[in-house]
């Protein structure tokens, strides 16, 4: 990703924490002069996936978007549902796909 935003040459630090300002900029306007913008604030991670601690930490601290764990592989539609009941409880509008287009997905990944 740091390539494809040719951000290769910039430390790793300073790209995490423009971008968390960005969100923190992005996420105060809540409506203000008719701009909203509502940005992830959770990601789901397959359950047996062990995930880099330093990693985890990031996604909280910086992105206020910490890693829930679900079984895409052996429980897709449960995965969904619980992927489904944290937006609606956000007031989100999309949801997620229906459960064949999951299984595909995860399946051809």
């Amino acid at each position: 990703m740091t390539r494809a935003l040719s951000l290769a040459a910039t430390a790793p630090g300073e790209i995490h924490a423009a971008f968390a300002s960005l969100l923190d900029t992005l996420n105060a306007r809540n409506g203000r002069d008719g701009v909203a913008l509502q940005v992830a604030d959770r990601l789901w991670g397959q359950q047996d996936v062990a995930f880099e601690p330093e990693y985890l930490r990031l996604l909280g601290d910086r992105y206020h978007a910490p890693l829930e764990k679900v079984d895409f592989v052996r429980a897709t539609e449960k995965a969904r549902v619980a992927i489904n009941r944290h937006e609606d409880r956000r007031g989100a509008v999309h949801r997620a796909r229906r459960r064949s287009a999951l299984a595909v997905e995860i399946s051809t990944a």
